[in-house]
């Protein structure tokens, strides 16, 4: 039971990744309050982006800019 839980757990995270930029793997949330957000977990730091002030090419935008030349 505990495996099948963790199976279903893993495709729910895995259908919410929207985009991978580098490292950054950005994914789509909601908010307690219902707000959608954008979560981008780069490997080192887990940051939120309200997805009312941010559209998802400004936030891809923070993370291309980091890329190692």
């Amino acid at each position: 039971l505990h495996k099948e839980y963790r199976r279903q757990r893993q495709m729910c995270i895995r259908d919410r990744i929207v985009a991978t930029v580098g490292n950054a793997v950005i994914m789509r949330d909601k908010s307690p309050d219902g707000y959608p957000r954008w979560v981008v977990d780069d490997g080192v730091h887990v940051t939120v982006y309200n997805k009312i002030y941010y559209s998802l090419d400004k936030v891809k935008s923070f993370y291309e800019d980091k890329q190692p030349i």
